[in-house]
């Protein structure tokens, strides 16, 4: 029972770490991209794909220490670090 709850958890917590990367992507494209290229805003589905490309191009390997976080602590580190990525973006836009 424990296993499925932890798989079901983890399933959970990587689609919402997939929409909160694609919302991310989707308003740091809105702020620069747009306003620097004169180009149209993108999707958040545009935006997943998008990362999805990105992510398979630059593709990196795992270190040893990587290998011993679990996968749900990476989730959590992934959406924490898209969060101030996004902070970070919004206050650059104050600059602009």
């Amino acid at each position: 029972m424990e296993t499925i709850v932890k798989f079901i958890g983890g399933l959970v917590l990587f689609i919402l770490n997939v929409i909160i990367y694609g919302f991310t992507l989707m308003k740091l494209w809105g702020w620069f991209i747009v306003s620097l290229f004169g180009i149209r805003e993108i999707k958040i589905v545009e935006a997943l794909g998008l990362s999805l490309i990105i992510s398979f191009i630059v593709q990196q390997k795992t270190s040893s220490t990587e290998k011993d976080i679990s996968l749900i602590a990476r989730l959590f580190i992934s959406m924490i670090l898209c969060a101030f990525v996004l902070l970070y973006g919004w206050v650059l836009t104050k600059f602009l």
